[in-house]
């Protein structure tokens, strides 16, 4: 009798907890109800490379939108941005964001860029979207693939050339792991560019005096994981091993108080390529003769005067070299 007793009263205590919690939570389900509803109807973007990445939107509400927050993230980096996209505040909505991609605000094509919204009503209502992510492209060519351990090269119209891209990458990766301790953390690109013409397009802006009388072969764009080659250089393998080198260095050192010495930096990519260049054994050569080397503290960072630029180069190889050789490739990576 005693045991049917408190059963019963257990379920009444039980079913007056269910019915105060069902009455508390009330207030707050018929709030947000009464905030509205938020509808995203399309959202998109137009790639109008060189100049700008146009993110696109369209969406709806039971009442006026009044606020339009776009957040995006341009490759590696950790950091998101945010900006205002242009509307007129209504039930229904068209908003553009114009993302600059060129000039000061340069992005290299290739980067993968993601991005989502935060859509605010008169009531308070706030939507937030799921992230879209996507590639930048260079929309002038119709890009090919080639694909392998950790790296993809992308080309047009230079299928050889191509293969021989990824042959050498590939071979750096082997090498610097086995020799210097070196492993990708992420996956890189690598797009091949048939002539400096082409190039100079998808490149940072130049002046016109630099863009005309410098000719890049190669160059490492550690925010993106990605690598420009020049298809039509000589030394196109050796390009190659060098940019992909600094990609890997990168992502193995970067951190938020600072970088390594500008020595280390370039001589791991030196010694990436192989054997070192006539120019920088002789200047090596000439400065041991004359009792003129740079010191490791001089050589944190690039000569300021031009013709020690081949001993800097020659010297940074020098070093890595003899570290790599006293030392092996776990002492190099620690």
């Amino acid at each position: 009798m005693k045991k049917s007793t408190l059963a019963l009263a257990l379920v009444f205590l039980i079913l007056s907890w269910a019915q105060l919690s069902t009455l508390d939570s009330r207030p707050s389900t018929l709030s947000a109800l009464a905030q509205g509803e938020i509808r995203v109807v399309s959202q998109t973007q137009e790639n109008r490379f060189p100049k700008e990445l146009a993110l696109q939107l369209k969406a709806e509400a039971d009442r006026e939108i009044q606020k339009i927050t776009v957040f995006y993230r341009l490759g590696s980096s950790r950091s998101t941005s945010y900006a205002y996209p242009t509307f007129t505040a209504g039930r229904t909505v068209q908003a553009e964001y114009a993302l600059p991609t060129g000039g000061s605000r340069y992005v290299v094509p290739g980067s993968e860029v993601e991005y989502y919204y935060e859509i605010e009503d008169a009531g308070g209502a706030v939507l937030k979207t799921q992230p879209v992510r996507f590639t930048y492209e260079d929309t002038r060519f119709e890009w090919q693939k080639l694909e392998g351990q950790g790296v993809t090269v992308y080309y047009y119209g230079q299928d050889r050339v191509a293969r021989v891209v990824l042959e050498s990458a590939q071979e750096t990766l082997a090498k610097m792991k086995t020799r210097a301790g070196q492993s990708l953390q992420r996956p890189v690109k690598v797009y091949v560019y048939g002539s400096k013409r082409e190039m100079d397009v998808a490149l940072p802006f130049r002046s016109e005096t630099t863009a005309r009388d410098l000719i890049t072969q190669g160059e490492a764009f550690s925010e993106a994981d990605l690598v420009m080659i020049l298809g039509s250089d000589p030394d196109v393998k050796a390009t190659t091993a060098h940019e992909l080198t600094h990609l890997i260095t990168h992502q193995l050192t970067d951190n938020p108080f600072g970088g390594i010495p500008t020595w280390l930096n370039e001589g791991l990519s030196m010694y990436a390529e192989g054997e070192l260049r006539a120019a920088n054994q002789k200047a090596v050569e000439d400065a041991i003769r004359r009792n003129s080397l740079l010191t490791l503290r001089a050589a944190s960072s690039m000569p300021g005067k031009p013709e020690q630029v081949n001993l800097f180069y020659g010297q940074a190889y020098s070093v890595v070299r003899y570290l790599v050789d006293t030392y092996g490739p776990d002492k190099m990576s620690q």
